[in-house]
């Protein structure tokens, strides 16, 4: 049967049912951003690190975190936890390294009143023991350069220094450091950290104040001569190295003081961003193309390539494939061809969804209030239809390319990889339109496939199915229930992704409006309507349809239904087994 290319939109926000997303701050709102066409959304491990960089923007989390499981946290803690005796404890270390305010740590300190603010911390008994003192030092230090900060991260040892907020708990607008008052105290303490520098007992401290170092002669406007001139990272670190955190934070420090102009600068945010998850969003940010690639290693030039390429919402495949000739193991090219599959899916699909191509749009979505303003054909002239079209041409062209790309390294990659290429193989086929294909690399998934890609495979066998079966018959009926039982369990209780079962199931309510089959089309708008209100803001919603009759629950009725539809209605809600 011909496919329903419009109902490749059915399945558009299920991307969100294979993860948890985060939940709007107040009110409700939607932007075109949250319907673009995006459901493939099958993750790799490691693409958990890459986050803000997913190819829609509207899913960005606060703050932008490239380290949702606080992996450098942890590194820096258990660097702390060696450097410490056998009674202290990492979950102590972290309770004090991020959940405690500076002020109240300086407070402790001041009074020598430990015993009265963490009582039970091992941490702080062995750091108050009189032979730690240069340890204690360090951290009463470390507090203080906290409360100067007035970046956005609001934790310890961070590199921030914007106009935001720092890591202290302040209780109102006038406590917030400001740039005017903290830049002569951090002037104070980088001489602090360079004079203790040059006398740590040893070296787990000396490389503790030589980060120190490196992030205040960053953050100082006017350094001493001598302190501006010492190769501290040099010094102290020789290079980035992975198993020191120290060396990766003061290489990000030591790249940003260096000219943008000068290729070393380009390679230390390639080791800083290959090293540290909570530092990539950053290097990214800074990374630009203004180096020599003659002066980078293959492994450093095809990350840098990854580092660019996420920065381009334009095609990018010509740069993943000379990021993988360079270096076959990197780890980021599964994350980039997410990428050019979700913008293939915005190209070829949001159009229709939004009525461009198929000239009005059967789905009333948030942004559009007025139905007076729905697009028509008629509003776009021929010059328009024609560049449609060539774009159109121009899509599936590349995505053809994509996809020959995808079947010359599947067989090249361990089995995790492969599985998420072969699910990406499926899911270019249905884009295609091409059943046979999508149907052989779904029986190739193997069943040791992780979590994220065996949902996938369920959300795509029933995109296969809308595109293959007739949506009123038995057989699609129980292709549908098999695999969206996993899919709505994933989605609850989470608002957002809720709204995307909203769309799953508004897009279902479509193919039996358009069959003629008003009742159950209607009646999963309705059900549609639950879960695109399903926010406690709107529980009246949810109550107007359970409280018996009103016109919530008429409304879809009174604008298409006729006195037979409304029979069989009636003879639906008295029928004892539905």
């Amino acid at each position: 049967m011909k496919f329903k290319v419009f109902t490749v939109f059915l399945l558009v926000n299920c991307l969100c049912l294979l993860r948890i997303c985060p939940t709007q701050a107040c009110g409700y709102y939607e932007t075109e951003a949250d319907y673009r066409a995006m459901m493939f959304r099958a993750m790799l491990p490691s693409m958990r690190t890459m986050y803000p960089f997913n190819y829609t923007m509207s899913l960005y989390e606060e703050p932008l975190s490239t380290d949702p499981d606080e992996s450098d946290r942890y590194r820096n803690c258990a660097e702390w936890l060696a450097a410490c005796d056998p009674s202290v404890t990492l979950d102590d270390i972290y309770q004090i390294q991020y959940n405690t305010d500076s002020r109240l740590w300086l407070k402790a300190f001041e009074k020598n009143a430990w015993k009265m603010y963490f009582p039970q911390n091992t941490f702080v008994q062995f750091l108050v023991k009189k032979q730690n003192k240069d340890l204690l030092d360090y951290m009463v230090f470390a507090k203080k350069m906290e409360l100067t900060e007035v970046g956005g991260g609001r934790r310890f040892e961070e590199w921030e220094n914007s106009s935001s907020y720092g890591s202290a708990s302040y209780e109102t607008d006038e406590e917030y450091p400001k740039e005017e008052t903290v830049k002569p105290i951090k002037a104070q303490l980088l001489k602090t950290a360079w004079e203790r520098l040059q006398t740590a007992p040893i070296p787990f401290l000396k490389q503790r104040y030589a980060f120190q170092v490196c992030r205040l002669r960053y953050q100082v406007d006017k350094v001493d001569s001598e302190i501006a001139g010492a190769d501290v990272f040099s010094r102290y670190f020789g290079r980035i190295q992975p198993d020191n955190l120290m060396s990766i934070w003061a290489g990000l420090f030591e790249a940003m003081r260096i000219s943008p102009s000068e290729t070393e600068r380009y390679r230390l945010l390639v080791q800083v961003f290959s090293n540290s998850n909570e530092k990539k969003f950053r290097c990214v940010q800074l990374f630009e193309d203004r180096f020599d690639p003659d002066l980078l290693t293959s492994k450093e030039l095809s990350t840098a390539i990854v580092m660019l390429a996420v920065r381009n919402p334009g095609r990018a495949l010509d740069s993943i494939q000379k990021a993988y000739s360079l270096d076959r193991t990197n780890p980021y090219i599964p994350f980039l061809i997410l990428r050019e599959i979700n913008k293939l899916e915005d190209w070829m699909i949001t159009p229709l969804f939004y009525g461009k191509y198929a000239g009005r749009d059967p789905f009333e979505c948030a942004y559009r209030w007025n139905k007076k303003e729905e697009i028509t054909t008629d509003s776009i002239d021929e010059t328009g239809l024609k560049l449609q079209a060539e774009n159109n041409a121009t899509d599936r062209q590349y995505l053809a390319q994509l996809k020959a790309f995808l079947e010359e390294i599947r067989p090249k990659n361990n089995d995790e990889i492969r599985d998420f290429y072969t699910i990406a193989l499926a899911h270019l086929s249905l884009l295609q339109e091409n059943a046979g294909d999508a149907r052989k690399y779904l029986a190739q998934v193997s069943s040791g496939a992780n979590a994220s890609i065996r949902l996938q495979k369920q959300l795509e066998t029933i995109w296969l199915a809308i595109k293959t079966q007739d949506v009123n018959s038995q057989s699609f009926q129980k292709v549908f229930l098999q695999n969206i039982e996993d899919l709505n369990r994933v989605a609850t209780p989470n608002y957002n992704n809720k709204q995307m079962l909203y769309t799953l199931t508004l897009s279902l309510a479509n193919e039996y409006l358009k069959a003629g089959r008003r009742v159950y089309g209607n009646l999963l708008r309705m059900k549609a309507d639950l879960f695109r209100y399903a926010y406690e803001e709107y529980g009246w919603y949810d109550l107007e349809y359970r409280t018996g009759d009103n016109y919530v629950t008429l409304k879809y009725f009174d604008e298409n239904a006729n006195l037979a539809d409304m029979d069989q209605l009636i003879g639906l809600l008295e029928k004892q087994s539905k």
